[in-house]
């Protein structure tokens, strides 16, 4: 059995940044339902903001394989602190999962935004899991804890991204030429990685771009809103990055 669990534990961190599932809906519903009252439209245009480069950290609650796949709670410091370094290195994640009641506790992070805001989240409760406040913000079934890079997946999400006027985006297109904006990214895998060093991601071998994407930065000449009506579809690239599909707008006419 506890063979299994540290199987179980390191391919769940393979899928970790691939998720990206925080912000979805009112914790336990999977999709955030549509507003029915002036409560209810309030919390569905909540925002989060000054998130750009801040630090952040997730803990996936996985519990035993089930028949459609393997149910997650993710748990996020969104919101409730910058997920301190000396809090997060301490946890026992194994004491987490058992307190939790599920399989096993694993660790996403710590990341970093390189979005500005977050629109219509609705996170759950600030909890205290092994002396780190968190929130549950959403849960899933997913069919692989073991995804290649660059698999394109849909999350049930409803919540807008938005990065101000002025900031360097960057995108992974598609040999189809789809774009996909980056969200967030970590320095697990590449201590190297920063807020400049990404912009150079194109050139890195960890991020194993598959034969024929295409990795570019440009600077947003007004403010991006990429929008989730009840699904998203992100990649993540081999240092874990994680991009969303987006259609850019059409430039003004002049």
């Amino acid at each position: 059995m506890d063979g299994l669990r540290v199987r179980l534990l390191s391919a769940v961190l393979v899928l970790s940044s691939l998720v990206m599932l925080t912000l979805v809906a009112t914790a336990g519903s999977g999709v955030a339902a549509p507003a029915q009252s002036a409560a209810g439209s309030k919390a569905a245009n909540r925002v989060i903001g000054g998130l750009y480069n801040r630090r952040y950290c997730e803990i996936f609650a996985v519990s035993p394989a089930a028949a459609t796949g393997f149910p997650l709670k993710i748990y996020n410091t969104i919101g409730l602190n910058d997920c301190p370094a000396e809090i997060w290195d301490s946890l026992d994640f194994a004491a987490i999962a058992e307190s939790e009641g599920v399989f096993v506790a694993a660790p996403n992070g710590p990341r970093r935004w390189v979005v500005d805001a977050v629109v219509g989240s609705r996170p759950g409760p600030a909890r205290d899991l092994g002396g780190l406040m968190m929130r549950e913000v959403a849960r899933a079934v997913v069919t692989s804890l073991s995804p290649p890079p660059f698999t394109l997946t849909t999350i049930e999400r409803n919540n807008s991204w938005i990065i101000r006027k002025g900031r360097t985006i960057r995108e992974m297109i598609s040999p189809g030429g789809r774009r996909f904006v980056m969200q967030a990214y970590t320095n697990t895998i590449d201590p190297g990685l920063n807020l400049r060093t990404i912009n150079s991601i194109g050139s890195n071998p960890l991020a194993a771009m598959p034969p024929g994407w295409k990795f570019r930065t440009r600077k947003l000449q007004r403010k991006l809103t990429v929008t989730a009506n009840g699904e998203a579809r992100i990649v993540r690239d081999g240092l874990r990055s994680v991009y969303q599909l987006y259609n850019p707008p059409k430039p003004k006419k002049r």
